[in-house]
């Protein structure tokens, strides 16, 4: 479901129809190579060994296979903004803007900055599956895999440190006190948690330290959770449900303008919204709502203040009540997670989603630093598996999967 502020029209124009046709037919052939690339590990540039070398081999005969043509469209794409691109594939602008909004849910920048075709290009050939019943039943599916392998698991455990002894991890330090004696740990927090907050200062080389204080990660969305009594409906649609549906201003430069409003670190006028609504197992018919907020700052100079939060759950509901009618009549709680609120509760600097931002010097190899980009740190039993690592962030959990084959590669 695609909508602007003036329109109620969830459909695609004939000319929208062909430019998409257009569209999903060149990222469908650039799609099948950068997922290769993407699901494998990232070649390491310094000293690299013999996989490596084996890796940019593969790597570049994949390339090949994409054929003169596509290879210069996919030199030629990859630096350009979403703007030029989106406007040259013949685009209304709507549509434009819901695509461009894809790729930057977790990019610090507009749709007009250089370098942000590359995201869109990954959204859409890269990370397009979607998960039924959401994130919260690939946790459930996680659980049951792990109990039925004998794993422990333990949450609401705070880490307060990794201990070290001789150079390598010697146990997991809990905010209790206790103390897990390990010699492997694999860290899904985010690459400067784990390596700067968890251990203690200069377990490594001080300029590994620093490169990772430089990772940009600051957030730009913020997630307004709802809790309904019923069925999200959508007056477009009738009684059919959208799995995801976008509410914007309508163009690329109502999209451009939120980001402004980041830039100048103020809350965006008017928001981009990503809507998507599951039943809760076992619940009777009600329903959680993820509203992902595009276009608040990460340092907001006027404050999270209760108010200010106040204004903008009002603002979105009221938004929302204008598609999908007595909604807020349905609302049974709610909760807002700032980029702020999202740093705090989920201990990731910055707020960003995707943990470390998905900028070109900071995707395959660069991911988050050169020095890390195979998962293993230079400390040995530490491993980094979460989004900031290789292929990046999104649900996917691909970074956890190859870290976990790099940790069986060298035991």
């Amino acid at each position: 479901v695609l909508s602007g502020e003036g329109s109620q029209d969830g459909g695609l124009t004939e000319a929208d129809r062909e430019a998409l046709s257009r569209f999903q037919r060149l990222t469908g052939r650039l799609g099948k190579v950068l997922r290769e690339i993407f699901t494998r590990p990232a070649p390491k540039i310094e000293s690299p060994e013999a996989g490596d070398l084996f890796t940019f081999a593969t790597t570049a005969m994949s390339l090949r296979r994409l054929g003169k043509s596509d290879l210069l469209e996919l030199a030629r794409i990859l630096p350009m903004s979403l703007f030029d691109w989106l406007t040259e594939c013949g685009f209304s602008h709507p549509v434009a803007e819901s695509l461009a909004a894809e790729a930057l849910w977790s990019r610090c920048v507009g749709p007009r900055a250089p370098g942000t075709a590359v995201n869109l290009l990954l959204a859409q050939c890269v990370s397009r599956k979607f998960i039924k019943g959401g994130p919260a039943s690939l946790v459930e599916a996680l659980f049951r895999a792990c109990r039925a392998n004998s794993v422990e698991i333990r949450t609401a455990c705070r880490v307060d440190r990794i201990r070290t002894d001789e150079g390598r991890v010697s146990a997991v330090v809990l905010a209790d006190g206790e103390e897990i004696e390990t010699k492997l740990v694999v860290a899904s927090c985010h690459p400067r948690e784990a390596c700067l907050e968890l251990l203690a200062p200069g377990t490594l080389e001080v300029r590994l330290e620093e490169r990772l204080r430089r990772l940009r990660s600051q957030g730009v969305a913020s997630l307004l959770l709802l809790g309904l009594d019923g069925p999200l409906q959508w007056q477009s649609l009738g009684e059919m449900q959208a799995e995801r549906s976008h509410i914007g201003g309508g163009s690329l430069d109502d999209l451009e303008r939120c980001y402004d409003a980041v830039k100048y670190g103020t809350m965006s006028a008017m928001p981009f919204l990503e809507i998507r609504a599951e039943p809760q197992p076992g619940s009777d018919g009600r329903f959680t709502v993820a509203v992902l907020m595009l276009g608040t700052p990460y340092q907001n100079r006027e404050g999270w203040s209760e108010p200010l939060r106040r204004e903008m759950v009002e603002g979105v509901v009221k938004r929302l009540n204008h598609y999908t009618p007595r909604l807020d009549r349905k609302i049974l709680a709610s909760k807002l997670l700032t980029p702020r609120d999202i740093e705090q509760e989920f201990r990731i600097p910055g707020g960003n989603l995707a943990h470390v931002e998905p900028t070109l010097d900071q995707l395959l190899f660069m991911r988050p630093v050169p020095e890390l980009a195979r998962y293993a740190t230079p400390l040995k039993g530490l491993f980094l598996g979460g989004s900031g690592s290789h292929p990046g962030g999104g649900v996917s959990g691909a970074p956890g999967f190859l870290a976990a084959r790099e940790v069986l590669r060298r035991i």
